[in-house]
């Protein structure tokens, strides 16, 4: 019974510090979204939703390249005292069950991910 007790206990403490962590990250990323993104561009972008760690937002087609490019700017974290850089993941959709993943390319624009084979 202990030793199930003890074995939970670790587990919890280990993962309520990286929930934490992540939940921290997301906090920091929504501020610096807020100021930097949606309270400029008030007009042309909507936030919408968080769910676990993404951010979901709205915007119109006209300035959508622009507004990705910013929120991934601002989303990511290159911290020095990190050993590892963290980096934002695209999606695109009129809806969740419409999203599909999109990557930066070298004009500054979105390609889909999987017709960036070969490229």
């Amino acid at each position: 019974y202990f030793k199930t007790n003890k074995g939970f206990a670790k587990r919890t403490c280990i993962n309520t510090t990286v929930q934490g962590t992540g939940s921290d990250i997301l906090k920091i990323s929504l501020i610096k979204l807020w100021s930097g993104l949606f309270k400029k561009h008030v007009d042309n972008i909507r936030f919408l939703i968080t769910v676990h760690d993404e951010v979901d937002f709205a915007s119109r087609r006209h300035c959508l390249i622009e507004h990705l490019n910013k929120a991934v700017e601002i989303m990511t974290l290159d911290l020095p005292e990190w050993p590892v850089k963290m980096e934002v993941g695209v999606s695109l959709g009129y809806s969740w069950g419409e999203a599909y993943p999109f990557i930066p390319d070298k004009k500054g624009s979105f390609i889909p991910k999987y017709e960036s084979f070969g490229n």
